[in-house]
C-alpha cells in the first residue's frame, strides 16, 4: 500500500477540485467508500453521469495508474487506518465512561502543551526567526494539518518582504526543490516519524545536498539529526496526534517574536 497516494487523494477531494465535474467524481467515489471492493469503474461513471474516461482522469490526477490500483490502495488504507484506530481505542478507553474518555483526551492535549512549554528553548526560537528574517525566501513544510498551524506565521513573513510557501510533504509534486538556493530556508514541521517516511528522507535529502538551510520542528529527533541545521524538540516523544495541540502554540510564538526582536 502507497500511503502517501492515499493522502494525496484525500487532499485532492479537500482542496484541488477544479470544477463541478471533478466534485461529482470525488462525491461519488467518497459515497462509495464503505463499498470500495464491490465498485466499478462504470458505477462510478453511471452514479456522476460522467464519462469512464472523466473518472480515469481523476483517478490518474489523484496518482493512480489506474482504477484497480486506486480500489487496492484504498481498500488497504481503510482496513489499515480502522484497524489502528480501533486497536487504540480499545487499549485506552474500552470500558471507559464517556467522562473518563473526554478527560483523559484532555490530560494527553495538556501534557503535551505542558511538555512544549517546560522544555522551550527562547533563544533557539530567537536564531530561528533570525534566520528566517535574512532568508531570500522561506519554504515551510509539511502535512495539511501542521501546514494549517502555521499558515498565520506566513501571512506574518509575507507581509514583512519575506517571500514564504506552504508546501505539502504528501504531494508528489516536490519541483519547489530545484528553485531553492542557499539564501533560502526550509522550515520542515514533523509530527511522527512513521508519518511520509520514505518521501521525507527523500525530500530532506535533497534539501541538503544542496546545501540548503534546514529548520526541523519535531518531537522526535532521531531521524532527522542527519537532515536539520537546526532542530527543535517539542512535545512527548512517540505521542502522535497528541502534538498538535502544541504546533498552533509554536507557531503563534514564532509569529509573536518576529516583532519582538530587533
Amino acid at each position: 500500500m502507497d500511503i502517501n497516494k492515499c493522502f494525496s487523494f484525500i487532499k485532492i477531494c479537500n482542496e484541488k477540485l477544479l470544477n463541478n465535474n471533478e466534485y461529482n467524481i470525488a462525491r461519488v467515489l467518497m459515497n462509495n467508500i464503505e463499498n470500495i471492493q464491490n465498485v466499478t469503474l462504470e458505477k462510478v461513471s453511471l452514479e456522476a453521469n460522467i464519462s469512464t474516461a472523466s473518472v480515469s482522469r481523476f483517478i490518474n490526477k489523484c496518482g493512480f495508474k489506474s482504477f484497480q490500483e486506486y480500489k487496492n490502495c484504498m481498500m488497504a488504507f481503510n482496513n489499515n487506518v480502522k484497524m489502528h484506530r480501533l486497536i487504540s481505542h480499545t487499549q485506552r478507553f474500552m470500558r471507559k465512561t464517556n467522562q473518563t474518555l473526554s478527560d483523559q483526551l484532555y490530560d494527553d492535549a495538556i501534557n503535551n502543551l505542558q511538555q512544549t512549554k517546560i522544555n522551550l528553548n527562547i533563544d533557539l526560537l530567537k536564531q530561528i526567526i533570525q534566520q528566517l528574517k535574512h532568508s531570500q525566501h522561506v519554504i515551510i513544510l509539511g502535512d495539511s494539518h501542521e501546514l494549517a498551524d502555521f499558515y498565520t506565521l506566513q501571512l506574518d513573513l509575507l507581509v514583512n518582504d519575506i517571500p514564504t510557501q506552504l508546501v505539502n510533504i504528501g504531494d508528489k509534486n516536490n519541483s519547489f526543490i530545484h528553485f531553492l538556493n542557499k539564501d533560502d530556508t526550509v522550515l520542515y514541521i514533523d509530527l511522527y516519524h512513521d508519518w511520509f517516511p520514505g518521501q521525507r528522507e527523500n525530500i530532506l535529502k535533497q534539501i541538503k545536498d544542496k546545501d540548503i538551510f534546514t529548520i526541523c520542528f519535531a518531537q522526535e529527533k532521531k531521524h532527522l539529526e542527519d537532515y536539520a541545521d537546526i532542530l527543535y524538540i517539542y512535545g512527548i516523544e512517540n505521542s502522535v496526534n497528541d502534538g498538535y495541540y502544541s504546533l498552533p502554540y509554536l507557531s503563534r510564538l514564532l509569529s509573536e517574536l518576529f516583532y519582538h526582536i530587533i
